[in-house]
């Protein structure tokens, strides 16, 4: 028997997820959490006038918009695809102004039917409408909380809503800073509250290929000359040869496999500077760093393809999900990039034994066998890490993005050729599709829109799922549900509780009801453990195959956070479980046996 819980709205939708074990599997659709939500989610209507996405988003949002600061839901991009699935961005607003990082994806069909709905609004409680100090203040405070003594301001302070870590929206300065933190350049976009309050956020715009700075950059003055153009002959700089050739291999990979045109798909400049710095990709100009190595702890860094390929899928990635490069969704922007790395790899070199080692040619290049990671063993390389369970989640590294990358790295080497965890984390055995249809899957994850900027690795389970599903049907979609699974993301014990025979929830004032669906016959025993204070109730529900009435079968109504529902469940009924809370808020833990 299987428990999958339901979104949280004001009517509940059946869902139809790949498992191949029981499990249990937490999908909510509630502000300031990323969410994904499959199933028959309602009807947009043929004909409709443009936008009627943002009006279908809007009758699901559960809680009351914000009059007061004027919030709004608009379309931002709508697209069809070539599987004739449509794809539609709708952004959060708050007078006029997009809040950052807030926005879910309406996924439809031909008839209008919608079947797929993921991404994050934020809360707009208390938000508010006017700034209190000035620009020069904002970035006073910034240089101030990061500790940085000198910058160039790259964009000039603006204000605009973000979503908080918390999930809540603020009013901020936004601005990008180009400076020095004592080991490596660093352009950031910088976010401070415009009321003087004490919240900041840092998102990176130099995404790196490397994890640390090794010899001192060597920039050629504050202008560039170009060396090389698009046709022009070969030049005398042999390493910038190098880099040229690199370029046009990578964008042969990525026409050729997926028929993307450059890095933002609109024909965009690949751009390198050479000889300075070591390798990275800068967001915010599109441009590619490719520093000299010393010869002897580095190779020169954009020699290797596989590097190349990883810097200008930062791009790609950076014009699709622009997944924040920090925490869990930064992670998943390096394995991206490491991905694409491989995959450009094997476009032109097929599989062979280095194909899965990144980096291998650029650290120490007089050492044969080594790189700088390893996606079919993570861990190898002394610090990564390829079981999310046991992941970093410290504040280094903008919160593991390349330490926990290993996760998503291993779970993409495990669909692509089977096996099991290498160190026996888990018992999963994956069976392999190939590369092939691997990044294929991958790639659509992202082009889709099936994550969005704050995407988790959760998020990124049910995207892959969902575009194995489109691309080649649930047989596919099984092997990427047990990729997932073997590397620990959906096995009830990952932090996110998407999968397994437990789950955990929250209930508040913006979260007063849970729903999760059973299925399965036989008897069961569902416990519920929460926070002490908290009155927490549960209630079984049922209805007849085909027909829309709940009906209670069971209940638990205690005076405590703890109850228990046993019940045999019968076939002839579709059954559903609804949590709330009598009084008091906190969090809870319920477990299927």
């Amino acid at each position: 028997m299987r428990l999958h819980a339901l979104l949280v709205l004001c009517f509940l939708f059946s869902l139809s997820l790949v498992a191949q074990t029981p499990q249990l599997i937490k999908q909510e659709f509630a502000r300031g959490r990323t969410m994904q939500v499959q199933g028959n989610l309602g009807e947009l209507g043929v004909g409709k006038k443009a936008g009627s996405e943002a009006a279908f988003v809007r009758q699901l949002v559960p809680h009351t918009f914000n009059k007061k600061a004027n919030e709004t839901l608009d379309v931002t991009r709508s697209q069809w695809d070539d599987q004739g699935i449509k794809h539609t961005k709708v952004g959060q607003y708050i007078n006029g102004m997009r809040v950052e990082g807030a926005e879910v994806v309406v996924h439809s069909d031909s008839a209008g039917s919608v079947f797929y709905m993921n991404g994050m609004l934020a809360h707009t409680d208390n938000v508010a409408v006017d700034a209190t100090i000035t620009a020069e203040e904002a970035v006073a405070n910034v240089l101030k909380k990061h500790n940085i003594t000198t910058h160039d301001m790259v964009v000039e302070p603006e204000l605009t809503y973000v979503a908080g870590a918390d999930g809540h929206a603020f009013l901020a300065y936004k601005m990008t800073i180009v400076y020095h933190d004592g080991e490596r350049l660093q352009e950031d976009e910088m976010f401070a509250d415009a009321t003087g309050a004490n919240r900041f956020l840092r998102h990176p715009q130099m995404c790196s290929a490397l994890s640390r700075a090794i010899y001192e950059a060597n920039p050629r003055g504050n202008d560039y000359i170009l060396i090389r153009g698009e046709g022009d002959a070969p030049i005398a700089d042999t390493y910038a040869n190098a880099v040229y050739d690199n370029l046009g291999t990578t964008y042969d990979y990525f026409s050729s496999t997926f028929g993307r045109d450059s890095y933002d798909n609109n024909g965009g400049v690949m751009q390198a500077i050479v000889h300075q710095g070591d390798a990275s990709w800068s967001s915010s100009s599109n441009v590619m760093i490719c520093g000299d190595g010393d010869g002897t702890n580095w190779g020169n860094f954009c020699e290797s393809l596989d590097v190349i390929a990883h810097e200008i899928g930062h791009g790609v990635t950076d014009h699709e999900s622009d997944l924040v490069y920090a925490n869990e969704s930064g992670a998943m922007n390096e394995a991206y990039s490491d991905i694409f790395g491989v995959s450009a790899t094997i476009y032109t070199s097929g599989v062979n034994s280095d194909t899965w080692l990144i980096g291998e040619e650029v650290i120490t290049p007089n050492v044969p066998g080594d790189a700088l990671r390893y996606m079919n063993n993570p861990t190898q390389d002394g610090q990564s890490y390829d079981y999310y369970p046991e992941r970093y989640t410290g504040t280094a590294d903008n919160g593991g993005v390349h330490l926990n990358s290993g996760i998503m790295n291993l779970a993409f080497y495990l669909l692509s050729q089977g096996g099991t965890h290498p160190r026996g984390k888990t018992s999963t055995v994956v069976s392999g599709i190939g590369n092939a249809r691997a990044q294929q899957i991958f790639y659509r994850a992202q082009t889709a829109g099936y994550i969005t900027a704050n995407s988790t690795f959760a998020d990124m389970r049910a995207a892959s799922i969902r575009a194995a599903e489109d691309l080649y049907g649930t047989g596919t979609a099984a092997s990427v549900a047990d990729a997932w699974t073997a590397v620990g993301v959906g096995t009830g014990d990952d932090g996110n509780n998407n999968g397994g025979d437990c789950a955990e929830g929250t209930l508040d004032a913006f979260n007063t009801d849970d729903y999760y669906t059973i299925t399965g016959s036989g008897t069961i025993t569902i416990e519920m453990t929460g926070d002490a204070g908290t009155d927490f109730d549960m209630e079984l529900q049922r209805r007849r195959a085909g027909t829309s009435t709940w009906r209670r079968a069971d209940r638990s109504q205690g005076n405590t956070s703890d109850e228990t529902i046993t019940h045999t469940l019968s076939s002839r009924y579709e059954y559903q479980l609804r949590v709330y809370r009598y009084s008091g808020s906190g969090d809870y833990t319920i477990c299927l046996k």
